[in-house]
């Protein structure tokens, strides 16, 4: 099988072979992807992390001996930091898999890496709710993009999809699959600090996904990552006092850990009616 890395800060996929098509993802600096087909300058991959598939351009990859790597996990803490190799930076972003990192340094193939930054490394790592709070905050007021998975830039599938990773909990790509992850949580009442809710549209589909900080509050990517107001409904807008998604279902991908009540209340303390749920 042919695999490659990306050794550059992020790299776009797109929807099609063409750098005017929709970008549906972006790979990370050591992300690892199988490619499935070469179409002239483009690559058609599979990420062997979520299995999301798209076109990459191909010099914008590496090539990789997947069978001879320790591919243990390492991942920049850091919203922003420096790897140095033959005497060059290489911007790094959060979520960056430094692999095989020792402290001072990590190899691919010949070619030896430089870091001096905070990691995470998942196999030590304790998943709790305390943990994914101080995560997800990290990228708070990052702006907005579709197909995005950096602080310059995410969407709200990527933003929780990022802070399990940092983790160790590996889930999809988007919100449509993420749904089918974890235990449902059978009355909001249950629920709390770092579970998951999605929300669907007037036709039941899942269209977002935001996370629970506690306080009656969930922490989701709406022109920006921010921090909203959740009750039984829905999230209601902080600015305008509007319910802007409708809540379907919460989900656990974590420990369940001593009840701490009001992570999401009955009814907003404002003096919404349920009627105004979507309305403008």
């Amino acid at each position: 099988m042919n695999f490659k890395i990306c050794e550059l800060s992020l790299v776009c996929v797109r929807k099609d072979a063409s750098e005017d098509s929709l970008m549906t993802s972006q790979l990370l600096f050591g992300e690892i992807v199988m490619v499935l087909t070469v179409h002239e300058s483009w690559y058609y991959i599979r990420s062997i992390i979520d299995h999301h598939e798209g076109w990459v351009i191909a010099a914008q990859l590496k090539d990789f001996e997947l069978e001879k790597a320790n591919l243990k996990a390492n991942y920049c803490l850091d919203l922003v930091n420096i790897i140095t190799v033959e005497n060059e930076n290489i911007p790094v972003l959060i979520g960056s898999n430094l692999f095989q990192y020792d402290g001072m340094s990590f190899k691919h193939g010949i070619k030896k890496f430089f870091y001096n930054g905070s990691i995470v490394n998942p196999e030590k790592t304790d998943p709790n709710s305390k943990l994914a709070q101080k995560l997800v905050l990290k990228y708070l007021n990052s702006p907005y993009l579709f197909g995005g998975k950096s602080p310059f830039g995410i969407d709200a599938s990527a933003l929780v999809q990022m802070v399990y990773r940092l983790m160790g909990i590996y889930i999809p790509r988007y919100h449509f699959e993420q749904v089918k992850n974890g235990e449902n949580v059978e009355f909001y009442t249950n629920a709390q600090l770092g579970d998951l809710v999605f929300f669907d549209d007037e036709r039941g589909t899942i269209i977002h996904v935001g996370m629970l900080i506690g306080d009656g509050q969930i922490i989701h990517v709406h022109d920006k990552v921010r921090i909203d107001p959740i009750d039984m409904y829905g999230i209601i807008d902080a600015n305008t006092q509007k319910y802007i998604y409708k809540s379907r279902i919460i989900k656990r991908l974590l420990p369940t850990e001593e009840h701490i009540p009001g992570v999401i209340v009955e009814k907003n303390n404002s003096d919404l009616a349920q009627t105004s749920i979507f309305e403008n």
